[in-house]
């Protein structure tokens, strides 16, 4: 509730959905539910995510419950011999405005690679 009592505050439009943001991978990586940053998905603001390849993985459950993403989407890019560069962007596309049960909530994590 701190949040949405502090997102007026931060000039984000809690009418849109809302995401979360690490600087890096390496940061994502220490602690995945825990954003360095929030922003809404305005379609009108003033930032644009660069357009690229990015590498993108979905999770399915409680806010910050990822499970074992950040460490399967390492082991894909490793794999794959690409290399995160830039944020890690958390796009919460069903939340508790979409569904009601909060196991349903869907994250989208993405990374420039």
């Amino acid at each position: 509730m701190k949040f949405c009592h502090a997102a007026a505050d931060l000039r984000i439009n809690l009418s849109l959905p809302v995401g979360g943001m690490h600087e890096n991978m390496e940061n994502f990586m220490k602690s995945p539910g825990e954003p360095e940053f929030f922003f809404s998905i305005d379609p009108t603001g003033n930032r644009v995510r660069e357009a690229g390849k990015y590498l993108v993985g979905f999770s399915q459950g409680n806010y910050g419950d990822f499970g074992d993403l950040a460490e399967r989407l390492s082991a894909y890019a490793k794999e794959n011999k690409l290399k995160p560069r830039g944020p890690v962007y958390t796009m919460y596309l069903f939340d508790e405005v979409s569904t009601k049960e909060s196991n349903q909530y869907l994250a989208q994590i993405c990374v420039a690679v």
